[in-house]
């Protein structure tokens, strides 16, 4: 007796240490707490069981757990506790059952809660029968409870704070991008536009085995540059996305196909599994398999670090609850650092060797889940050591009917009609010219507001080219311009840029149904989009007869 009081009086100095000492290392906590109990109370496993509502079917996470591993690596685990934890954070009493995990032994459940939150469960498979549990054990599980409540709960509130401080890392570096952008965007069109135009001009031309590889390493160099550029732009943007309703197995199923070679070639085995019944997410399309893309490289290149594994293996699982599509993507390629789980997500930081990553994948998928109104979150799982990367979206909300009108554009074979150009890049006004007049149009090139609108003062056009920054004026007031000298023409501008544009002018080009190519873009974009907007005026001119 003397032996459980004191044990019992350790116990209780241990809880009435500070939340701020004890709590900030949740598992070392329940560790020492364990530890101790166990010379109070008989049991032969506990588990600190997290509840997290959005994280599937199953919304249960053992945080920390000692004697448990054998329940956790039973197949049918999750079926087994999944209703009776339920049932107790429902309740909000502790409860004392048969075992199904451990016949012959009993399950005591603790519930976790603190200020009306359910946060849990603590979950000791003991021998005892709650008859036997005297008050001073009952006392220490009282205690024991109450502060594994509170130190979940500061974890949540670090865990809340830390997503808070990486949102607010990433718009800060947003913001540093766009002017940098600003500024690389003009001379980056007209490098990658005269490659392009070089290779045009030397395809059917008897070239040196040096020259002609040459040639095609600038033109690699120059691509990997604007797909680097174009991941940056995507990065800092800001306009609001367009979504649309979009079947996530459909999504995950065309990334793994694209993949498929990728795995073959690292012997990597692949282990789907669509558990979810409900799979439609409301989303943009290029974002959301950019998302998937990034994850799943991720785990072939975590791979490549790996000198000697037993097997590769990626797993990819879905599940559905109470509105949210969860998503899985876990490896066995022995986890990530603990000290680079942290950084994980923030912008430029890669694991890879030098010249391997630019270390915006992550923080990339990072921006565009929590605009789509989801969570992307990562840790390292045992047996077998991996990383886990867990996506939880809102599912789409049903719609009764929906009508959808798809208009098609015939691209009419357009050869002629003159093009009234305005950027104040020189290069950039010389390579459209030389890109344009090859495709049969004549051209007008100004650098300034002012000589445009005199141009179209005394000259007639079929299209206005036009950056959005000029020196004199900004796209939106030269716009409002030439709706005064020639409105038909001016409701139909191609607008240009190479910055990031802030919500307003997303919401001008939008309000006035204009468009808009981003710089640096290539040759075949400029074309395509000239061809179209010409014909689609040539069509609505024959229609106004």
């Amino acid at each position: 007796m003397t032996d459980i009081h004191s044990a019992y009086q350790e116990l209780v100095e241990l809880i009435q240490l500070s939340d701020e000492q004890l709590s900030a290392d949740l598992n070392g906590t329940f560790l020492i707490f364990v530890r101790r109990l166990k010379r109070v109370l008989d049991f032969q496993a506990v588990a600190l069981v997290y509840y997290e509502e959005n994280i599937g079917e199953y919304p249960f996470v053992v945080r920390s757990h000692l004697g448990f591993q054998p329940y956790l690596e039973r197949e049918n685990f999750q079926q087994q506790t999944l209703e009776i934890y339920e049932w107790v954070l429902k309740r909000g009493t502790t409860i004392c059952l048969p075992s199904d995990l451990s016949p012959g032994l009993n399950d005591l459940l603790i519930p976790l809660q603190a200020f009306q939150q359910k946060l849990g469960v603590l979950h000791l498979i003991t021998s005892l029968d709650p008859l036997q549990i005297s008050r001073h054990q009952q006392a220490v599980l009282n205690h024991f409870a109450h502060q594994m409540s509170r130190s979940l709960l500061y974890i949540q509130t670090l865990e809340q704070r830390e997503q808070d401080q990486q949102h607010e890392k990433i718009h800060s570096m947003g913001l540093m991008l766009s002017s940098i952008m600003h500024e690389m965007n003009s001379p980056l069109t007209s490098i990658h536009g005269y490659m392009e135009l070089l290779q045009y001009e030397f395809q059917d031309t008897e070239l040196s085995g040096t020259v002609r590889e040459y040639l095609e390493i600038l033109s690699g160099e120059t691509r990997r540059v604007l797909d680097i550029v174009k991941s940056l732009l995507k990065f800092v943007r800001q306009q609001p996305l367009s979504f649309d309703e979009l079947d996530m197995h459909k999504y995950l199923q065309a990334t793994l196909s694209i993949l498929d070679f990728e795995f073959k070639q690292h012997q990597i085995r692949l282990h789907p599994s669509w558990e979810a019944t409900e799979h439609l997410i409301s989303g943009e399309p290029t974002q959301i398999q950019q998302v998937f893309f990034n994850l799943l490289t991720n785990a072939v290149h975590a791979f490549k670090n790996q000198e000697a594994v037993h097997s590769r293996d990626i797993w990819v699982h879905t599940r559905s609850h109470k509105g949210w599509l969860n998503l899985e993507i876990r490896d066995n390629a022995g986890g990530i650092p603990e000290h680079h789980l942290k950084r994980i997500f923030d912008p430029f930081f890669t694991t890879k060797s030098h010249g391997q990553g630019t270390g915006l994948g992550l923080s990339l998928s990072y921006k565009i889940i929590a605009e789509h109104g989801g969570q992307i979150k990562v840790r390292n799982v045992s047996q077998p050591a991996g990383a886990c990367f867990e996506i939880s979206l809102p599912l789409a909300t049903p719609v009764d009917s929906r009508e959808q009108v798809h208009g098609l554009v015939e691209l009419l074979p357009t050869q002629s009609g003159r093009v009234l150009v305005i950027d104040n890049e020189p290069a950039v006004l010389q390579y459209i010219h030389t890109l344009l007049s090859r495709r049969g149009y004549q051209l007008t090139l100004v650098s300034t507001g002012a000589e445009a609108i005199h141009a179209l003062k005394n000259e007639s056009y079929e299209l206005i080219i036009s950056d959005l920054f000029l020196d004199d004026t900004s796209g939106y007031l030269l716009y409002e311009e030439a709706l005064e000298v020639a409105p038909d023409l001016a409701r139909s501008m191609l607008f240009l840029t190479g910055a990031v544009l802030s919500t307003e002018l997303h919401q001008f080009l939008q309000k006035n149904q204009l468009q808009c190519l981003y710089k640096p873009f290539y040759a075949q974009e400029l074309l395509d989009t000239v061809a179209r907007i010409m014909s689609e005026r040539c069509m609505n001119e024959e229609a106004g007869g």
